[in-house]
């Protein structure tokens, strides 16, 4: 398969999303014109992206959730399991993690990382919660590692950028802001 436009990627990561709530829903197959209706695009396009990736409707029913799902995932989902640490872990560090945990197989939330010295040294959501200090050590321990800041306050999120910056972590390649 000859590699997808980004904005494809983007659509198919969304379609993923929109159709894991609706197995959530308890809905088995979806049509081109919802999955349309949902992402506020046209049903065209939606079939465009599907066919790209080599998937067909079951006719009369729709595209298969489940099988679906897991055709995309096996196009845009990374080759290896990425481990993920949180960077700050206040109300949207949560929030990312509560959504990320156990939803993609691989991508595996490890650590997340606060200033909070409350925080530091316990396990929230089965997740470690560390010092930022800790972090190369850390970092230089696992394979594929990957940071998401995830700090709301302005500020911070500048810092954070600068300190990461510091220690030699590109933005885009090894950390990304969810903010």
């Amino acid at each position: 398969m000859k590699p997808l436009p980004e904005n494809t990627v983007k659509r198919l990561s969304e379609y993923r999303r929109t159709m894991l709530r609706c197995l959530d829903e308890g809905k088995t197959h979806i049509y081109s014109y919802e999955l349309a209706d949902l992402q506020n695009i046209t049903a065209v396009q939606v079939r465009r992206d599907i066919m790209f990736i080599g998937y067909s409707s079951q006719g009369r029913m729709g595209y298969d959730i489940r099988d679906l799902t897991k055709v995309i995932g096996r196009i845009i989902d990374p080759g290896e399991v990425m481990n993920i640490s949180i960077v700050g872990y206040g109300n949207l560090g949560k929030a990312v993690s509560a959504y990320l945990l156990n939803r993609r197989p691989m991508l595996k939330l490890v650590a997340a990382f606060d200033i909070d010295p409350k925080k530091i040294g316990h396990t929230r959501r089965s997740l470690p919660v560390i010092s930022p200090i800790e972090l190369p050590d850390w970092w230089s321990r696992l394979p594929q590692p990957v940071l998401l800041a995830a700090v709301g306050a302005r500020g911070a999120r500048g810092l954070i950028r600068q300190q990461l910056e510091c220690l030699g972590f590109q933005e885009g390649r090894d950390w990304w802001s969810a903010a």
